[in-house]
């Protein structure tokens, strides 16, 4: 019921209203991200050893792709958990420079509402589009098209959760939630291009 009223009502007020519902705990959330977690990974190595049984990890590793799953199927919980958490941790900071009044547990609960229905929706469509793609690898184009709507309705879910968590409104909210990525993409050209520069002269 929370799931659903999240997904189906956007927007900060509802993250207001479902934080002060009875049985509020961090732990709800990180149960959530982890058993969908867990899921998806065990639904995706199922759908590879049965359509891409031969397919490896690169041509200088000599394990399957399949082997590869598997082990990130059996440690996704753990993943899934110091995920959210780093996640949240980054975005109320950010959010507490712009003067936010919120709390990481209240951060983590409703990222958790949006996050792990979020990886339950990615699940469904990625499904048909790996068979697709096994079928015709152009295929593998379309499902990013199919895809992308949910991206852009789970970021604007996102920025309803910074917003409802912390009290700083629409444009604040926006701003904590691009501001880590563009650090993070500055800094990794940053590095790509010490690394790739001194190779190519």
């Amino acid at each position: 019921e929370i799931w659903w009223d999240v997904w189906t009502h956007p927007g900060a007020d509802t993250f207001r209203r479902i934080l002060r519902e009875p049985g509020v705990k961090t732990s709800r959330p990180f149960i959530w991200v982890s058993v969908t977690t867990f899921i998806t990974y065990l639904f995706t190595l199922l759908v590879y050893l049965l359509l891409f049984p031969d397919l490896t990890l690169s041509e200088n590793v000599g394990i399957s792709y399949s082997t590869y799953l598997l082990c990130l199927t059996i440690a996704s919980p753990a993943l899934a958990i110091f995920g959210i958490s780093l996640q949240c941790a980054i975005y109320h900071g950010v959010a507490r420079l712009m003067s936010g009044q919120g709390t990481f547990d209240s951060m983590v609960y409703c990222f958790g509402t949006v996050t792990a229905p979020g990886i339950l929706a990615s699940l469904i469509i990625s499904i048909p589009i790996l068979v697709l793609t096994s079928a015709s690898p152009d295929a593998s184009l379309c499902g990013s098209l199919i895809t992308l709507p949910l991206g852009i309705y789970t970021l604007v879910l996102y920025v309803g959760a910074i917003d409802g968590v912390e009290g700083i409104g629409t444009g604040k909210a926006v701003l904590t939630y691009f501001i880590p990525v563009i650090v993070i993409m500055v800094l990794t050209i940053c590095l790509m291009s010490f690394f790739w520069l001194p190779t190519a002269m």
